[in-house]
């Protein structure tokens, strides 16, 4: 598991792991990499081709940021760090992380002065040349993010928010081809996608659908990204409420999330 630790007695910020042979056995924590203000956090972990790679974001000097990741053979380290693309604001850099068809592939955020990117990077090696490719943008007003990605089927999708002055949409982009032509499409409209994933035939997007008074955590599904996508309400509640991620095992479909009711907020 990945995450941030700030240390109060001397104002730093670590971005660190922690890791266990047994769920209940004790756990390790190890430290990615760390700086004197806050903006260190690891958003993603992926263990292939005996790599482990995090991903997450590092904060270099104020209101400056990069979207960062780091490799290693052995948990315990050393850990490489490889700076990606710069951020002017706190976007989270590199959000969710996956290696299928001999790439590895990294999406986040780019927030600049005056424009927001979905942003994709991809290599063949995490200690190879990143090449950075931007789905879908926005103006620095408005949310143009990516915050999944999976490969399947012959198709990489990535999910994630696009937003612009009447709306917010729950947006994916998919391809055949890393680097070749990308497809957008909006799976709803009031909302951000979370995570997404295939399985049992089906690709499903995790994410939440807000109106006024209230907000479902909601997902669709699709046998093919470009084809009808079906939504699906999993609970409701107030305006914190969405479901988070989803998997598929042992013949269940699980999604996980938070689920906000009479002032308290539920892990659910």
């Amino acid at each position: 598991v990945g995450g941030c630790y700030h240390h109060a007695d001397s104002n730093t910020t670590t971005a660190q792991i922690a890791y266990t042979t047994s769920v209940n056995s004790p756990w390790t924590t190890v430290s990615v990499w760390e700086t004197t203000s806050n903006g260190n956090t690891i958003n993603c972990i992926a263990y292939a081709n005996g790599y482990w790679v995090v991903g997450g974001e590092y904060r270099y000097k104020t209101s400056s940021y990069k979207a960062r990741i780091a490799y290693a053979t052995s948990l315990a380290g050393p850990w490489t760090t490889v700076d990606l693309w710069d951020n002017y604001k706190s976007g989270f850099g590199v959000n969710d992380i996956t290696y299928a068809n001999g790439y590895w592939v990294v999406c986040g955020d780019y927030r600049g002065s005056s424009s927001r990117q979905a942003t994709i990077a991809y290599a063949t090696s995490p200690d190879g040349a990143w090449t950075e490719k931007t789905l879908w943008s926005g103006s620095s007003s408005y949310d143009a993010t990516a915050t999944g990605i999976a490969y399947a089927n012959g198709y990489w999708v990535v999910g994630g928010t696009y937003e612009n002055s009447s709306n917010t949409f729950g947006r994916i982009a998919y391809a055949t081809s890393l680097d070749g032509t990308w497809t957008t499409k909006d799976v709803w409209s009031g909302n951000e996608i979370e995570r997404l994933t295939y399985a049992n035939g089906n690709w499903i997007v995790c994410g939440r659908l807000y109106s006024t008074s209230d907000s479902d955590a909601r997902i669709a599904y699709a046998a093919n990204p470009s084809g009808t996508w079906t939504q699906s309400i999993v609970w409701s509640g107030f305006q914190s409420t969405e479901a988070v991620g989803a998997t598929y095992a042992d013949g269940h479909w699980v999604v996980y999330g938070v689920q906000y009711e009479n002032s308290t907020c539920y892990a659910r």
